[in-house]
């Protein structure tokens, strides 16, 4: 078996690109996967799918080369945003940043 540094770099290019379009394609299964737990009430498939969809979002953005303690500081930053815009209930926004908080 060849090293990664053995390997045409226009297949690692290839590879890279396969790599990422199949990120993308769970992305957007698992917000149907979201939508479908939440549609049927099942909680536990909810949860689970979310937990996919969040986790599969770290890797799309470390596929694509961001920070991603940049990508939190985002999200974070972001939610004041949505309760002025009248999209988040403040109690919500509270309870997520705590949360957030939390995890540093």
């Amino acid at each position: 078996m060849q090293s990664v540094s053995q390997i045409d770099p226009h297949a690692q290019i290839a590879r890279k690109i396969r790599s990422i379009e199949a990120t993308k394609v769970a992305l957007l299964t698992q917000v149907a996967d979201v939508m479908r737990g939440v549609l049927e009430g099942q909680e536990r498939e909810t949860i689970e799918s979310l937990a996919s969809l969040i986790g599969t979002a770290y890797l799309f953005a470390s596929q694509l080369g961001l920070d991603l303690a940049q990508v939190d500081h985002s999200v974070c930053s972001g939610l004041p945003d949505w309760v002025t815009q009248g999209l988040l209930d403040p109690d919500e926004y509270e309870r997520v940043r705590q949360y957030l908080r939390a995890l540093r």
